[in-house]
């Protein structure tokens, strides 16, 4: 594989050096985004991208847009200067280094940053300049004429300085430059009058050579060293440390205002000069370059600095004052006629009708203005034969149509006044015109084409139809065939078995016909109304017919009548389609109104060229396409006509693969620095971090904007994507892992490797394993506990049910009991008494008392039941109805007494809930401490209060009477009972009496909230 890219490039070398360099120059300056016009320095670095030195700053140009890159502005000279000088050299980094007479700079690749390593005194190198030359052994090699050579070494950051001897004259010229050979030694001139330099950086030694020679600077080579001298320079061998001699003289005139050499991968020499233009030197020939004015592609200016020639061959000029000039050194894809149009001054203009090659490879070709023209590629010679009014035997008419080689060996020239069979040797013309059809002028039979049948003749496209020329003995014969059924304008005809023959009329149709000596018959028609252009027999499957039309081209059938039609929805150029020629591997080439397209059959894709591409513009003409008999393809156009070889095309394409770079990557909305040369060493974000953008940059310069680039997205893309979009952007992208990869392919379908970026975006802690064990263990977790506390609710209901029933149950019996103890005791207390009254007989006063005794039993059992069915009406369990109730009751119960009877009770009363126990607890124990204080006190005073502190609520029964007795209170069942009822409830009883009276506290813890009324 070596051997075999060894000889190709040898191969492609040697034919590079036979062609002539097509000099049209594309410049790229100021308005495209250069910081400054001038360009000093350039260099392509590992990445592919283009870098250029000028006065005010680095730029780096990636084919679709140039960025420029400053020191910070600051005040003190440190860090102040953007001129770049002398070379531009790249570390291991991929950082960037340069060096002027401010200090040594360093572009950080990562930061993208500009920015000063290190900084030279000011005083000690006033009016001096240094240049970086180049590195060697990892440091940064750098050559000031005055003070000798510097050594930097970025990593420890020490500066080292091997001044020049004493004995050594210093430099008396601003302008020049060192070279870093492959041994380690620098080159350079210390004098212009006294030889050069030669620094060994093995041993630190200076070496002065070729003393007393007129020599100004030194340049690098590819192999070799030149310095240049007055009238030329010289070719310095690192090896022998020999030099020879190269004059270099345009117009017989020395040249001596050189500023640059150097050497292309083809052996040639590239100078530039300061106002003399870019001279190329090969053949041991001198070819000028120059600005003109009046071409559009010429230099841009003829003060030149410097050159390059970067990994795809383009060679790049540096200017003073012009920008960067780019030219292809590559063979040229298509070549050219004219190279200019001024070459040929001769002819009117370059529209170019038709071709024919001749056995000795000359290039016939018709025009409209011009007659038609020999052209020797060999030799560049052109002879053209036109209309001369006093020259009957001449061309009868300037617009050629079409030329053709008839069986003889003779060759006939179509044109707009029927036919001529030229003899070049005598240079005369044998004029045959064919009858006109009715409606057209004898004046103007336009030919179109012309194709030779089998059977010897020649087949014509004309304006007024398809006709036939035979030899009848020793005349030719023009046979028409005009018919008005056969329709008139014909462009194109050909013959796909021995007599019959398919041929286009525009907006008419396609006819199939049989030509069977002077008969002709019309056999089918197909695509009424379609502009038809041009036809071809598929060289692959004869029954195929390839047809070029205005909307594109047609694949038809001629067996099934079956067409397909290809336009611009499938990649074509242009749907206008003049030409058709196919390949060696039956592929087609067609021209369009959009350039030349390249159509793959088996992939059905269309691969397009244009005027950028060394067209001689997009539009091209009817029937001007030709496949020599050297396989050489020819299509002609408004201004002049290419030809190529598709094989020798193909194997220029293989040649010079693109490169690809993912310049940028912006997360959300800010840049990720990426280490050079790695990018795809995983980067990792945060979940938030999920809207990416980057930029991609297709590093092929010969055609940049023709670029394409393909790019998928791994883990969201499903499949790849193509576009000449240099960025794309995803936004909200979900937790996952990602691989980015995209690769460039330039105008010949060739691929870059791919570049791949890989990134993780993180999952929010709560889509993390980790969270999912501690979620799956806390939703196990909340299950138990959610499981125990409806447990325990339920056995909370349960039991709250079982005491709700036991409440209930208790409830129940004490209202059974007392139902018992005070209804039922009163109900037989009544009885007995009534029984008594009847079984006795008792005097009238006795029976009255005992009547009123039964009367007092029932009232009072009549109040016990009120009390008791009060009690358990549920609408009285608020405090307020118990206090209200309370007051009715007492005041009624105290109303026949001579008593002063008080009661306070708070006023507004708080809203407070009592349960029926409470209720008829609290009432009973009121009613007994009153019942008490007005039956055994004899107080004249009694009072009742109640009242509310914090959560507890009071009752105070006081009176002031006499007391109680000690025997009294210990026999007193009134007092234990009012005790245990207080106890029952959870309240308190307290007793206290004395000789001015008796006072009684109950006191009932509240459980609910107390709220104000």
């Amino acid at each position: 594989m070596r051997f075999t890219g060894t000889f190709f490039l040898c191969l492609l070398s040697l034919c590079a050096s036979a062609q002539p360099v097509t000099p049209r120059f594309e410049t790229l300056g100021v308005d495209d985004g250069l910081s400054q016009s001038s360009v000093y320095a350039i260099l392509q670095d590992r990445a592919g991208y283009m870098w250029f030195g000028t006065a005010d700053g680095l730029n780096r140009y990636d084919g679709a847009e140039v960025r420029a890159f400053r020191c910070p502005d600051r005040l003190d000279r440190a860090g102040s200067s953007n001129y770049v000088r002398g070379e531009i050299s790249e570390d291991e980094e991929g950082d960037l280094w340069y060096a002027n007479e401010t200090g040594v700079y360093r572009f950080d690749r990562r930061a993208e940053t500009l920015r000063a390593e290190v900084t030279f005194p000011y005083q000690r190198f006033l009016n001096t300049i240094f240049y970086n030359v180049g590195r060697y052994k990892g440091l940064l090699w750098l050559v000031n004429f005055q003070h000798g050579i510097f050594a930097y070494n970025s990593a420890t950051r020490a500066l080292r300085h091997y001044p020049l001897p004493s004995h050594l004259p210093r430099q008396d010229a601003p302008n020049n430059n060192g070279v870093l050979m492959p041994n380690g030694d620098i080159l350079f001139c210390i004098n212009t009058h006294n030889g050069y330099v030669r620094f060994r950086a093995a041993d630190h030694r200076y070496v002065h050579e070729r003393k007393g020679t007129l020599m100004g600077a030194v340049y690098p080579g590819r192999q070799k060293a030149f310095i240049s001298s007055r009238g030329g320079f010289y070719r310095y061998d690192s090896v022998t440390r020999s030099t020879d001699w190269v004059a270099c003289s345009v117009g017989g005139q020395p040249v001596t205002n050189i500023v640059h050499i150097s050497e292309d991968p083809f052996g040639r020499l590239w100078v530039t000069t300061t106002g003399s233009g870019l001279l190329l030197y090969q053949q041991k020939k001198w070819q000028v370059f120059r600005h003109d004015k009046t071409r559009q592609r010429s230099l841009s200016i003829d003060l030149l600095r410097t050159t390059y020639v970067d990994r795809q061959y383009n060679l790049w000029i540096g200017t003073d004052g012009g920008g960067v000039c780019r030219l292809d050194l590559k063979p040229p894809r298509f070549k050219l006629f004219p190279q200019n149009e001024g070459d040929h001054p001769t002819l009117q203009d370059y529209f170019t009708k038709c071709f024919y090659e001749d056995r000795r490879g000359r290039i016939w070709f018709g025009s409209h203005n011009n007659g038609f023209s020999i052209y020797d590629p060999a030799g560049g010679l052109l002879r053209t034969w036109s209309y001369d009014p006093a020259r009957p035997e001449g061309l009868p008419g300037n617009i050629v149509g079409a030329i053709e080689e008839d069986g003889e060996g003779g060759v006939w020239i179509g044109h707009s006044m029927g036919f001529s069979r030229f003899d070049e040797a005598t240079g005369l013309f044998r004029n045959l015109r064919p009858p006109a059809a009715k409606n057209l002028s004898r004046l103007n039979i336009y030919v179109y084409g012309m194709r030779l049948l089998r059977d010897g003749r020649l087949l014509a496209a004309t304006q007024s139809g398809p006709c036939t020329i035979r030899k009848e003995q020793a005349r030719y014969v023009v046979r028409s065939y005009h018919a008005a059924a056969l329709g008139s304008l014909t462009t194109s005809v050909l013959e796909s078995t021995p007599g019959s023959i398919w041929y286009t009329c525009p907006l008419v149709g396609l006819y199939q016909a049989r030509v069977t000596g002077d008969s002709f018959a019309v056999q089918a028609k197909y695509f009424p109304g379609v502009d038809l252009r041009c036809l071809h027999l598929d060289g692959q499957d004869p029954r195929y017919l390839w047809i070029g039309t205005s909307n594109g081209l047609i694949r038809f059938d001629t067996a099934t009548h079956d067409y397909r039609l290809y336009g611009t929805a499938q990649g074509l150029a242009n749907g206008y389609v003049y030409g058709i020629l196919e390949d060696a591997q039956h592929n087609f080439w067609l021209s369009t109104n959009g350039g030349l397209s390249y159509f793959d059959r088996q992939r059905g894709t269309f691969t397009n060229y244009t005027a950028a591409d060394g067209l001689q513009s997009n539009e091209f003409n009817t029937n001007a396409w030709h496949r020599g008999r050297s396989g050489t393809f020819y299509f002609g156009g408004i201004k002049g006509f290419n030809w190529f070889h598709p094989a020798q095309f193909k194997a220029r394409r293989q040649a010079f693969p693109p490169q690809v770079d993912i310049a940028l990557v912006m997360v959300n909305e800010k840049r990720l620095p990426l280490n050079p040369g790695t990018p795809g060493a995983g980067v990792e974000l945060g979940f938030r971090e999920n809207t990416l953008a980057f930029r991609f940059a297709a590093l092929d310069f010969t055609r940049p904007l023709a670029n394409k680039l393909q790019y998928r997205l791994e883990g969201w893309d499903p499949d790849w994507v193509s576009t000449t979009n240099r960025t794309v952007r995803y936004a909200n992208l979900p937790p996952g892992r990602y691989r980015l990869r995209v690769r460039a392919l330039n105008p010949d379908g060739q691929a870059s490797p791919f570049k791949e970026l890989a990134f993780v975006i993180a999952a929010p802690f709560w889509k993390r394993p980790w969270f999912y064990g501690l979620a799956s263990l806390l939703l196990l977790g909340s299950v138990v506990l959610a499981t125990r506390a409806v447990s325990q609710r339920n056995l909370r209901r349960r039991l709250a049910l079982v005491e709700q029933q036991r409440a209930l149950e208790a409830e129940r019996n004490r209202i059974s009991r007392d139902m018992h103890d005070e209804i039922g005791a009163g109900l037989t207390h009544i009885a007995l008494l009534s029984e008594l009254l009847q079984a006795q007989q008792k005097p009238e006063p006795d029976m009255r008392r005992d009547v009123a005794t039964i009367s007092s039993a029932a009232r009072r059992l009549v109040r016990n039941m009120g009390e008791i069915i009060w009690t358990l009406h549920p609408q009285n369990d608020s405090l307020e109805n118990l206090l209200a109730y309370m007051r009715e009751q007492v005041q009624e119960y105290f109303e026949p007494f001579d008593i002063d009877l008080s009661i306070r009770f708070p006023n507004p009363v708080p809203v407070i809930r009592l349960s029926n126990e409470e209720r008829r607890n609290l009432f009973l124990v009121v009613k007994e401490a009153l019942h008490n204080a007005l039956k055994h006190s004899g107080a004249t005073r009694i009072s009742l209060e109640a009242s509310i502190a914090g959560s507890e609520l009071r009752f105070v029964v006081s009176d002031n009477g006499k007391g109680l007795r000690e025997k009294v209170r210990t026999g007193a069942n009134g007092l234990r009972n009012m005790e245990k009822r207080m106890l029952d409830i959870g309240g308190a009883f307290a007793l206290q009496t004395g000789a001015a009276g008796t006072r009684l506290s109950f006191v009932l813890a509240l459980k609910g909230a107390v709220r104000n009324a």
